[in-house]
Order: structure tokens, then C-alpha cells, then sequence
């Protein structure tokens, strides 16, 4: 989808965002749009891997200015592993959902 849609400025990071470098456990469920590092309060854990895990601020440098969260409950997590990078970043837009 980045190549389609000419996002050059896109980095991919290939890793679950959250508050600490390592690795994490990825709860997948019967829905894609369901997994997250939590329990999903509305469908069933079906299996559990383990996944690279990062903080934002370990991975990017520099500014942002754009970023959207949503990652099924581990929101507040994110934001802590990207302290760092919002403080460089005074007029990042950020969007979240729930």
C-alpha cells in the first residue's frame, strides 16, 4: 500500500509499539482487527506469539508529524515508550482510537 500510494515518507518498522524494547506477546483472535497485546474484552484469545517489541522513541529520530494509534487497548503504552519524540516534536498531530 506505501508503494501504491507513492508514501515515500513512510518508515516501517516491522514491530508491536508499546512501552519497552524486547519482546511481547501478541494475542490473536478470531477478527484481525482484534489482536492487540491485551486481552480483547468482546472476542476470545485464540493462540499467542511472541513479536519484537519497541518504544517509539528507540526506533524513530527526529520529528513527527503525524501519528495514529490504534492498537486495541494499548494505547497508553505507546504514548509512554514515545515521550522522547513528542517533546522534539511541539506540533505533532496525533490521532487515537478505542
Amino acid at each position: 500500500n506505501l508503494a501504491a500510494n507513492g508514501a515515500d515518507n513512510v518508515q516501517l518498522i516491522e514491530a508491536a509499539a508499546t512501552n519497552r524494547d524486547g519482546r511481547v506477546s501478541l494475542h490473536l483472535t478470531e477478527s484481525s482487527d482484534s489482536h492487540g497485546l491485551y486481552d480483547h474484552p468482546n472476542t476470545a484469545t485464540q493462540s499467542v506469539v511472541e513479536v519484537r517489541a519497541c518504544r517509539v522513541d528507540s526506533a524513530v529520530d527526529g520529528e513527527l508529524g503525524f501519528f495514529k494509534i490504534d492498537t486495541e487497548g494499548s494505547e497508553l503504552d505507546v504514548l509512554e515508550g514515545m515521550t522522547n519524540i513528542l517533546q522534539r516534536s511541539p506540533r505533532a498531530c496525533g490521532s487515537r482510537r478505542s
